[in-house]
């Protein structure tokens, strides 16, 4: 094969790139006397937890005596990632390094993690066709892929994405057709396994490889015995080494729980109630010696995945974990609107990850370049164009602001977003006590909130029906919300639409509601 450079010189420029873009912190990290991590609060805690485990601090890694001090409380999140931070800190620093020094260590973990996370999409893109590097190039600059790898950004979010590509990439290794080499079933096996050490939530991990082994049943039945074996293979050899490491290194009585969190029994029921349903569609393929029909093959699919589901469901502290996952998978829980890793990408207004994470740093660390005023406003913006109603505020200096273009009929100019509530997201954050305004200002918020309307007679009925309900609402809670029946009853009813208003003068000069 001859040399070409551009097999060199591509893969080089991806990696460049991807390492410029996620180094784009470096002034915020070293820039100081001391190495400054970015992103959430959880950084930090990852260097905490990884110095406890070298200092042999009681409970470590499981259990830390400052969480609901003093008290203290079992630590939800498994401890592969910290691990990392601990042997690469003790292998530069000695067997007792100082938190500086570990975070030092700790800062640029994401980066050489999210370049190999660049070399296993440009892989797996070769295995599935020719765009391997243009798939590696777009994961290199795309913000989803580089913002959890970003330099000072020490969190396990991407060592999660790595080995759920590595998990795929296996599986369509195996997959190949005429391929019965046993390694990449015992590779997946392992990368499995360390997933659950990684995440307690990587049973997710599993859900695409369920689903592409079985549309690949359904539609091409010659070819899906391989990809079924790796999958068979691959989750029965996985729950055996999860089941064997937890044993040796886990908490006290974690095969037996079923809890959703660290790791323990509920991933390794999961790991064989995946490989048994892989394994129970191989054995049907084999009992009946001929192509079946699609719905056959249905059937087949059916019950191969009732059969496993039923066992996990009939014992009630798997059914109840299952239960708790759920919870979480679908953020049933107030608590999980405060997360960032739970707010959707796509339709969710301006969507600005990086934003909120400095939001959140703003208001718990000095290392942000956010100050508290800009975090509230922000916040009060994105939450208000979120459910479609930004703050008047918004109007100038947000994104989430642009103007939207008047209904047919109306002259061609733009107009920014008004607030369709008197209750807006500004208002709210200032009687929350979140905003760092003045009681004055925060009345003037209120008030400009509230004069948000012309005056045409749709928009006045709208607001006399918005106002009715905030009055039913304070009927209720008479007792309890006397302050915004006040505000309620302050407010006008509707406009007649009469050629001529309330106070006799035409609609034309008929003053405009600011």
């Amino acid at each position: 094969m001859s040399f070409s450079p551009a097999r060199v010189l591509a893969p080089a420029a991806v990696l460049i790139l991807a390492a410029a873009t996620r180094l784009t912190s470096y002034d915020i990290v070293y820039g100081g006397e001391r190495t400054r991590l970015v992103g959430d609060s959880d950084p930090h805690y990852h260097v905490l937890r990884a110095a406890n485990w070298l200092t042999g601090a009681p409970g470590a890694p499981w259990r830390d005596p400052g969480l609901s001090w003093p008290d203290g409380a079992d630590i939800p999140w498994p401890p592969l990632f910290d691990a990392l931070v601990a042997g690469a800190a003790r292998l530069v620093h000695g067997a007792t390094p100082a938190l500086d020094a570990i975070a030092a260590v700790a800062a640029p973990l994401p980066v050489l993690l999210s370049l190999a996370l660049v070399l296993l999409v440009a892989a797996l893109g070769r295995r599935l066709g020719t765009i391997g590097w243009i798939a590696a190039s777009l994961v290199a600059v795309l913000p989803a892929a580089s913002e959890p790898g970003a330099l000072g950004r020490a969190d396990q979010h991407v060592l999660e994405v790595v080995l759920f590509t590595a998990a795929l990439l296996l599986f369509v290794a195996g997959a190949a057709p005429r391929r019965r080499a046993p390694w990449p079933a015992a590779a997946l096996a392992l990368v499995l396994t360390l997933a659950f050490w990684s995440w307690m939530g990587s049973a997710l991990h599993l859900v695409p490889l369920i689903v592409a082994a079985a549309a690949w049943h359904l539609l091409d039945d010659d070819a899906a015995g391989p990809g079924l074996a790796t999958l068979a293979g691959g989750a029965l050899g996985a729950a055996a080494l999860l089941a064997a490491s937890v044993a040796w290194l886990g908490p006290p009585g974690a095969l037996a729980s079923g809890a959703t969190t660290r790791v323990g029994g509920l991933h390794v029921a999961l790991l064989v109630a995946a490989g048994a349903g892989a394994a129970l569609v191989l054995a049907l393929r084999r009992a009946r010696r001929a192509p079946a029909s699609i719905p056959r093959r249905v059937a087949e699919l059916a019950a191969a995945t009732a059969l496993p589901a039923a066992a996990l469901l009939l014992v009630p502290s798997l059914r109840s974990g299952i239960e708790g996952g759920l919870v979480a998978l679908l953020a049933a829980n107030p608590w999980y609107d405060r997360i960032n890793e739970f707010r959707p990408i796509l339709g969710s207004g301006t969507g600005s990850a990086r934003t909120s994470s400095s939001c959140s740093t703003a208001t718990g660390s000095p290392t942000s370049p956010v100050s508290p005023a800009r975090c509230s406003w922000s916040r009060a913006c994105v939450k208000g164009a979120r459910s479609g109603r930004p703050p008047p505020s918004c109007s100038s200096r947000s994104p989430s602001s642009s103007p939207r273009r008047s209904p047919a009929g109306a002259s061609g100019s733009t107009r920014s977003y008004r607030s369709r509530s008197p209750r807006s997201s500004a208002s709210r954050a200032c009687r929350s006590g979140s905003c760092p305004s003045s009681p004055a200002s925060c009345r003037g918020s209120r008030d400009r909130a509230r004069s948000g309307w012309r005056s045409s007679s749709r928009r006045s009925r709208r607001r006399f029906r918005t106002c009715s309900r905030h009055r039913g609402s304070c009927r209720r809670r008479r007792r309890s919300a006397s302050s915004r029946r006040e505000r309620c009853r302050s407010l006008p009813g509707p406009r007649r639409s009469s050629p001529r208003g309330r106070s006799g003068t035409s609609p034309a000069t008929s003053p405009t509601v600011r």
